[in-house]
């Protein structure tokens, strides 16, 4: 038994290894927008998924999705515009302004259309685009995502701490995380930008949801920062809504429980996403 089990420890430390191989070796493309640069990576072969963080985060916060996915899909993980290895001026931020920067990055990798999976701000990224640019999203997969700022959308106890940011603390803190941003002097203005920017964004309507026409799975933890009734609003406005609720997981269910997680991704790019009667 002894010998199994250390076994079993071997081969998945030989699989951890292979993925964080896979994961960092992969070249770092870059592409100019207007006066910023942005980094994207690229694994795999097929149909195009591409993969937008959340905020204050990079692309390896999806390291427990790209080998799977990888497998199957051309996977394209993106840093939104001041986040990991993208740049960043002192302009306003905004989600409308992130999405033309995802697709800057799907005109240069030469993608007509693709999947979107989108965590929290990736999520609304994605919504935009849909809303936008229609022809360009095949589905789209939000997780953990919002389309209001306020408390009917996101438990005031998280909109207080954001409200509370201490800028100088959450800048060094982003410089320990984003160890090859190009921007290290500008990340207290940036801190502050994206700051202005969670406690005034998105501010989607009914009426803006049901323009988004391709099918769009909702995901969320059941013990997520986002209100389950708040994702249900989504889940009911957009035309092609489906919804996915994810037990025992928190706002972090790609981290806390990646096998539910990429089962149920894998699952929605391939169904043919069509809602079945209830009556």
């Amino acid at each position: 038994m002894r010998v199994l089990i250390t076994l079993l420890l071997f081969i998945f430390a030989q699989q951890s290894f292979a993925q964080a191989v896979m994961l960092d070796t992969a070249k770092s493309n870059y592409i100019r927008v207007g006066d910023v640069k942005i980094h994207y990576k690229i694994w795999g072969k097929g149909e195009p998924i591409v993969l937008l963080h959340g905020a204050m985060e990079y692309w390896k916060e999806w390291k427990n999705q790209i080998p799977e996915l990888a497998k199957k899909y051309r996977v394209i993980a993106v840093d939104t515009r001041g986040h990991g290895e993208s740049s960043f001026t002192d302009v306003p931020l905004s989600y409308d302004l992130f999405a033309e920067d995802i697709i800057a990055v799907m005109n240069k990798t030469q993608i007509d259309s693709a999947n979107l999976i989108g965590y929290g701000d990736g999520g609304i990224i994605a919504m935009k685009i849909a809303m936008k640019y229609p022809l360009r999203v095949r589905k789209i997969i939000a997780i953990g995502s919002n389309c209001r700022p306020d408390s009917t959308a996101v438990y005031p106890e998280i909109i207080q701490k954001v409200k509370a940011w201490d800028i100088d603390k959450m800048a060094f803190y982003l410089q320990m995380k984003f160890k090859e941003n190009p921007n290290p002097k500008l990340l207290n203005v940036f801190a502050k930008r994206m700051q202005t920017l969670l406690l005034t964004e998105p501010n989607l309507s009914a009426d803006d949801l049901d323009a988004i026409k391709c099918p769009v799975l909702f995901m969320v933890g059941d013990h997520d920062l986002i209100k389950i009734s708040h994702t249900e609003f989504m889940y009911e406005n957009v035309p092609k809504g489906f919804l996915s609720v994810i037990a025992g997981a928190t706002h972090y269910c790609i981290k806390e429980k990646p096998a539910v997680v990429n089962a149920v991704i894998r699952d929605f790019i391939q169904w043919p996403a069509t809602k079945p009667k209830r009556f």
